[in-house]
Parts: C-alpha cells; structure tokens; sequence
C-alpha cells in the first residue's frame, strides 16, 4: 500500500514538470511555415529585462507612454474586444507555453495549393480557466443571439463564428490544454490527431528542419521555419495562370516560366529565423536554404567570398553606420545582365540603347571597358550621426556616402560623369584637396565651401584613394575628402566591436556592417519633439497613409511628450550584421549588446 501511495505521489509530481510538445511535434509534414514561441512565461521574463523594454518603462517616459497606450486601447484594442465580447489581455494571459502561428497546406500532394491557418496556444496549468473562457465565449454568443455553430471534431468542441466560405469562418476549440483558432476545421483536425497515438511524420522530421533545428533553434526565445519549395511552386503555377501569354512573335516578351528560372527561386528550399536571448546581448539571425548547387539568379548575387570587411582605417569611431559588401563588382554586373536578358532580351536592348545615347555624346565611350572592367571588388557605406534639426525634412536627409572600389576611380569617375551628362545637364566641378567633385542636380551646385553646410537632392562624385566617392550631401563628400577628423580614434578598435562582431560570424566573411543605434536615434527623437504635428503631416503623404477623417483625434501620440533625449539614451547601443555564404545556403546574423548602462540579465 505504501509502495502504491509513494508511487502515485511521484507520478503527481511528475505530471507539472512534462515537457510541452514542441510546435514541430503538433504540427504534420504539409506545413508550409510556423512561427513560435515555444515557452511564453521565459519569454516574458526576457523581454521585461530588454532595454527597449526597460527604455518604454523608465519614469521620464510615463507622459509619453502612458498616453499612447492609452490610445492604443480605446482606437485598437477596445473595438476588437467589443467584437469578441472579451478583453484580449485574458486570452494572452493564458498562455504559459508556446504560441504557434503555422499555415497547412493540403496533405495531398495532387491537390490544388489551399494554404490555412492555425494558432496554437499552450495554457498549461491554466487549461482550466481557458476552458471558461470559452464557456462564457459560447454563452455570450447564445445570449446576444449572434451567428455561430457549435461543432465537434475528434472529441474536441469547436465555436465557429462568421460566414462559410474560403476564410470566411473562425474556429475556436480546447484540445487538452491547447487553444486551437483556425480557419479551416479538417485543418485543425490535423492537428488533433497529432496528439494520438502513431500520428505520423511531422514537420519535425523534415531533413531540412531539423539541421536548422540542431544548429539554431536551440533555446532560442522565438523560431520559425518557411518551406519554400511548395511556396515557388505555387508563385509559378500562379504567374502562368495570371500574367498574359506572351505573343510568338514578340522576341522581347517575358514569358513566365523563364522569371522564376532566371531569379533563381528553385534554389531556395527553405528559410529559418531565430531569435536569442543572453546577458551579452541580443541575437537575430536568418537563415537562406540555398545549397550552393543550386544558387543562381538572385542568389549568386548574394553571394560573398570569404574577404576582410572590417572597417578601413580611414572610417573613425564617430561614424553612426558603416557596411562593407566584398563582391566582384564586374562579375556581378555580369550576373544581373544575364538574369535580366534571361527574363527578357529586352534588357540587353535597353543597355544597348542607352550606351548608343552616351556614344553620341562622346563616341569613344565604352561601357564594358571604361566602367564595368574597372570596378574593384570592395563597397563600402559610411555615415555620420544625423544633424537633427527643426524641419520633418531633416529625418529624410541621408548624408551617407558610398565608396566604389577601383583600381582605376579616375577612370570609373569620368566615365559616370560621361554617363550621366548624357541628359545634357553638364556637371558643377570643384576641386577640393586635389580631387575633382562631380555636382549633378541640387541646390548645393552654387554654394561655396565656407557657406552653409548644404542639404540638396543632388548627386555628387569624386574620385579617391582606391575608391569613386557618391553621395548626395556635398557637404559629407567634402568632408571624406579632406580626411575625418576621428581623433586617431578607428571603428575597428572600437571597444566592444571585435566581441560583437564574432557573434555574427566576424569581418572576414566579405559582408559586416554596424550602427551606432543611440546616435542615429538622438537627431531622429530630437526632430520629432520640435515636430509634436509629425503624425498628421506624415498622414496622407504619398497616398500611403490616409488622411484621418475631420475630427480623427491621434492626440494620444503626443511627441511633445517625450522627455529629453539625455534621459533615455543609456537603454541605446549599438548593433552589428553579418552574412557569411556556406555551402548549405546563407547565414544572415544580427546582434545587438547590451548596453554598458543597462544591468545584465
């Protein structure tokens, strides 16, 4: 008897500390992405401890933060609660497992692509009020009279709300301690009977889920999977069907079948995300199932060889970003010709037609020659922090300049100035430092070096030490020109970035970039507080956002509210990226440290 007692008392206690099915294991091989949380209540306790997090909560935020969430409540939340006739925080509150957001496609092969939804919520411990919820879910719904059906698949109770048809239905059922919301009931099923006995292969014993599953998904905060196969497929049956078939006569037509060939999307059979969570920091990461086999079009684009790119010792430590692409620019101008001709010679006519303009202006110019054979195999961006300043332009003025590489940037510059003369609208030359500055366009075309800085939508061009200098604020052009002032201090010995940069694969990969996120934030925040309008003035601008209504009030976005920048910007740091071409596909890290300010986790 005692034997008995002490065995069920271990069971007891084991029962608490099961291990949750993970997403992969609910969901069957048909599935065609997901995206998870698999343990809510570890991911809450992170994302409390996130600097952004922390920043939003600091004291000196509350007149911000308290009136925009208030705003987000009444104008988002609180109608969509009207329509449930539940508040949405008693739902999110239930879940203490994962939360999955996956699309099904049919389990038959020969069928017609028909791609549905399903949630999945994991309520643990709080299955039991969840099945309250839904009993005064369906209680509310009987008692206001409104549509709905109740219906039962496999021994789970399912509310149906809304009208028949292709998503036009929503469906809500508690499969043991999982919230189960889709949109397709035979879908869901599918995901009940995996938790049967012998349910079959899932997507968790797809080959290529599972090797991302060992070398990324481990403990991360949130993942997800995208099998792009069935997707291409669909892209392709779909462009035949809808784009107009081209005429056989037509030599310069684009046929469907070629776009998908030429980009290269056959190549890609999957794509994975990530997300970590430690004391040093934040991690993101992307991955690009492409075996190098395969890779064409866009893909052999992407592609960099293992080269230095780390920042040259000419990029000072005061820079706000900084990218640095290794590729062999004249093989990669070759590949985007190609796959543009592949699509349709069209493109190779137009490359034809506009030299043809050029050569009539000076007939020596050859493109392949003067231009493309003299590119190097180096690009990089740099940009100084943002001004700042009192207009909403100046949140839109970029002063990044982009360095070409090139043995020959005499050469590579003059033929650009050649090309682009080709309007008629001749160049303003300067010269500065010994260097000749090519001006198109732009107000800054007049404005002499010792007036004030300039800000125009021109394009400027230099040649310089091993690079072709092009920007569009004369004024940073300028100033790279004459040498920064970085106080001998480099980004490269930067504290803290070599550390950060070997979270993302290093700088020998041929692609690194950084931002100094608090100082690129510092003029953003500082022209919006001059700028407490910048939400009306932005509705409505290019048709993008519409106007609000005659009385609309976004009030509740109040930028005068936000308090000075020097309060909050010890939540911000900097970040760095990095891509890194294996033979398996593309692996694409972001990583962000924690802040020096911030306590570590």
């Amino acid at each position: 008897m005692k034997t008995r007692l002490l065995l069920i008392a271990l069971v007891a206690l084991a029962l608490p500390l099961r291990a949750a099915t993970p997403a992969e294991k609910l969901l069957p091989s048909e599935t065609l992405a997901f995206f998870t949380v698999p343990d809510m209540n570890k991911a809450r306790a992170e994302w409390k401890k996130d600097p952004m997090t922390q920043l939003w909560n600091d004291p000196s935020m509350k007149a911000f933060s308290d009136k925009f969430e208030a705003g987000i409540r009444l104008h988002l939340l609180v109608p969509i609660e009207k329509e449930l006739g539940a508040k949405l925080e008693e739902y999110t509150d239930l879940a203490q497992g994962q939360l999955t957001l996956a699309v099904l496609n049919s389990p038959d092969p020969r069928a017609p692509f028909d791609p549905h939804g399903v949630l999945i919520v994991d309520a643990g411990n709080k299955a039991p009020a969840l099945a309250g919820k839904l009993g005064e879910l369906k209680a509310k719904l009987t008692a206001t009279a409104k549509p709905h059906k109740i219906q039962t698949v496999r021994g789970v109770e399912f509310i149906s709300m809304g009208k028949q048809g292709k998503g036009g239905e929503v469906h809500f059922g508690q499969a043991g301690d999982l919230l189960l919301v889709g949109d397709h009931l035979p879908t869901l099923e599918r995901v009940i009977a995996r938790q049967g006995e012998n349910p079959g292969p899932g997507v968790g014993e797809n080959i290529r889920f599972a090797t991302r599953q060992g070398a990324q998904f481990r403990d991360a905060l949130i993942y997800g999977w995208v099998d792009c196969e069935p997707l291409v497929k669909a892209l392709i049956d779909g462009l035949g069907k809808n784009m107009p078939q081209p005429s056989p006569e037509n030599p310069m037509a684009i046929h469907p079948a070629r776009i998908a060939n030429a980009l290269g999307l056959n190549g890609l059979k999957a794509m994975a995300v990530s997300m970590h969570s430690s004391p040093e920091g934040g991690l993101a990461e992307i991955f690009l199932d492409v075996p190098a086999d395969g890779r064409r079009g866009l893909f052999s684009l992407l592609g960099t060889e293992a080269r230095d790119s780390a920042p040259p010792v000419f990029v000072g430590a005061n820079v706000s970003k900084f990218a640095r692409w290794r590729q062999d620019l004249p093989r990669f101008w070759n590949n985007v010709t190609g796959m543009a001709n592949e699509i349709s010679p069209f493109a190779g006519a137009m490359i034809s037609f506009f030299e043809g303009s050029v050569r009539e202006k000076d007939p020596a110019f050859n493109l392949q020659t003067q231009l493309i054979a003299n590119l190097g195999d180096d690009v990089v961006v740099v940009e100084q922090s943002p001004r700042g300043g009192n207009k909403l332009e100046d949140l839109l003025t970029s002063n990044a300049i982009f360095l070409v590489g090139s043995p020959k940037p005499e050469a590579v510059a003059k033929a650009l100035r050649t090309m682009m003369s080709v309007t008629g609208n001749e160049p303003q030359v300067r010269e500065i430092e010994g260097r000749t500055i090519y001006s198109f366009g732009g107000a800054a075309a007049g404005v002499e070096d010792s007036g004030p800085k300039p800000r125009d939508t021109g394009i400027h061009l230099a040649a310089a030490p091993g690079y072709v200098a092009v920007g569009t604020d004369l004024a940073s052009l300028q100033n790279y020109l004459r040498g920064a002032k970085n106080e001998g201090k480099t980004l490269k010995d930067m504290p803290g970035l070599a550390a950060a940069a070997q979270k993302v694969g290093g700088m020998n990969t041929g692609s690194f970039g950084y931002e100094n996120y608090r100082e690129t934030m510092r003029g953003m925040w500082q022209t919006l507080q001059k700028n407490p309008n910048f939400i009306n003035d932005l509705m409505g601008l290019g048709g993008v956002i519409k106007k609000p209504k005659a009385g609309t009030d976004v009030a509740w976005i109040d930028l005068a509210a936000l308090p000075p920048f020097e309060k909050v910007e010890r939540y911000l740091y900097f970040w760095v990226y990095g891509m890194k071409a294996t033979p398996e596909g593309f692996q694409i890290r972001y990583f962000g440290p924690t802040p020096p300010a911030v306590p570590k986790k």
